[in-house]
């Protein structure tokens, strides 16, 4: 019975280990590597006083205008896509998305990088979605010092998500480059802590599940969870 114990127990800590995010790098790190310390650096500088900044807020301004900017001091010219947004159920939400078109050397198709800059009203948004944002910011850096892409990069930077996904919405509706993107990589909040999870895909996903489990490091994924979500 002892050994079962400790048979279970080893296994409990290779389980935990296989699951353990990746050593975070700080801001010091080459401009070619992801850098979870130049995450939080553009964090503390875009959500600020660390407020809620839910859509048509004052400080739901004050976070789009943070974001542009960043945008801006990569080099990068964001679009405004400022629009009505419908649900197709009678109701509608101006939202004001913020687009980045970044060209590839082929420039035939385009892989859009999703995340959004508004907040629920009781929290401040710094994980939901501050984090995501500024990781594709960081994303976006690496790109802008390094050599072209091949495909086009969309970065999107959705407004109105907690109201019911009005930015996207509009932007599917609406916008021209969406003829464009093959692929959508969206960065969403399901916690505050812990590693990041492929949380859950499309149909027809085989071939982008192959590409994540060949290339992504320590990449976690179940089906259970949006079964567990729904």
């Amino acid at each position: 019975f002892a050994w079962h114990i400790v048979a279970f127990l080893v296994l409990l800590l290779l389980v935990l280990f296989r699951y353990a995010p990746p050593q975070a790098k700080g801001p010091d790190v080459a401009d070619d590597v992801f850098s979870a310390g130049r995450v939080r650096a553009s964090l503390a500088r875009i959500i600020g006083p660390g407020v809620p900044h839910p859509t048509g807020s004052v400080d739901h301004a004050r976070v789009r205008d943070a974001v542009i900017q960043e945008f801006r001091d990569l080099g990068l010219e964001p679009e405004i896509q400022d629009t009505f947004a419908f649900d197709g159920f009678g109701r509608a939400e101006q939202v004001q998305n913020i687009v980045v078109h970044m060209r590839g050397t082929e420039g035939d198709d385009a892989i859009a990088l999703v995340a959004h800059y508004d907040s629920v009203p009781a929290g401040p948004g710094v994980a939901d979605d501050g984090s995501g944002v500024c990781s594709i910011l960081e994303i976006a850096r690496i790109f802008t010092e390094g050599p072209a892409p091949r495909n086009d990069i969309v970065f999107l930077i959705t407004d109105a998500e907690e109201l019911g996904l009005y930015g996207a919405r509009a932007f599917v509706a609406e916008h021209p480059l969406m003829n464009k993107i093959g692929v959508v990589l969206n960065w969403e909040a399901r916690g505050t802590r812990g590693p990041s999870f492929m949380f859950e895909t499309g149909p027809n996903n085989l071939g982008l599940i192959r590409l994540m489990a060949r290339h992504c490091r320590r990449s976690t994924s179940t089906s259970l969870f949006p079964a567990i979500y729904d």
